[in-house]
């Protein structure tokens, strides 16, 4: 049976990159993204650290299920303007086992470079090359694992994922000796993590939100744990209280 199934990802910006020696101090960066047999490089950006590909239409695997990746590989280079070669200047490995188990969730991440190959800049050695900022989300036919039968239901179906609503506060404390807080909420799943809007001077705020966060239970009856975070800010300074949510 065909899968049909696609991985779209966006690699939106990337921050600190490393220049090889004798660039000039800037890059001329892309990314090559690779997954399984298949590579679609980012457009070239020129003389810049801190690219961005923020307008870029997403890249596309298709038949991902159907083949034997289990993890993207994002090769992060500089182009010598005068050879024409694409340096290394790093490599980024992406685990696909969250996004294949919970698909049309986003995982929006920074990631670090790790250090491949030659033509590193002095910073290499410090481990120090910079991340990329990039989004991975895995989309699967609504029909695919149900009979004829169930279709008509598939709309129902949830994907592998926590879904949380965060609600309101109260008697929140402030910091400071000040009256009131500028409170939000976050919700944390593993390394994924989404946030409410800020409300502005309440010790008893209320936001009224939901989200689903992407997650990779292996077991339906599992046991996790995972953390509801509440953060009040005063000027600068935080008020945070950890709550323990069981999945």
């Amino acid at each position: 049976m065909d899968i049909e199934d696609r991985l779209e990802v966006k690699v939106v910006e990337a921050r600190g990159l490393v220049p090889p020696r004798g660039a000039g101090g800037t890059c001329n960066p892309s990314v090559f993204v690779s997954c399984d047999s298949e590579t679609i490089q980012t457009k070239t950006q020129s003389r810049t650290n801190a690219p961005q590909w923020k307008d870029a239409e997403p890249m596309a695997f298709f038949h991902v299920a159907e083949g034997a990746a289990n993890h993207l590989v994002c090769r992060v280079c500089h182009k010598d303007l005068v050879t024409g070669r694409s340096i290394p200047l790093g490599t980024v490995t992406i685990p696909l086992s969250t996004a294949l188990l919970s698909p049309e969730i986003p995982i929006d991440e920074w990631f670090p470079i790790i250090a491949l190959g030659d033509g590193l800049g002095d910073a290499s050695e410090e481990g120090d090359l910079g991340s990329v900022h990039v989004i991975v989300t895995y989309f699967l036919d609504d029909n695919f694992g149900m009979d004829e039968g169930d279709a008509g239901d598939a709309s129902n179906q949830l994907p592998n994922c926590l879904v949380a609503s965060v609600a309101r506060a109260r008697n929140l404390a402030p910091v400071d000796n000040k009256q009131t807080c500028d409170a939000y909420a976050s919700v944390s799943v593993h390394s994924s993590k989404q946030s409410t809007k800020v409300v502005r001077g309440t010790n008893s705020p209320s936001w009224d939100q939901t989200f689903a966060l992407p997650g990779a239970f292996a077991l339906r009856n599992a046991c996790a744990t995972h953390l509801i975070r509440v953060m009040c800010r005063v000027l600068s300074q935080p008020y945070i209280h950890n709550a323990p949510l069981p999945s």
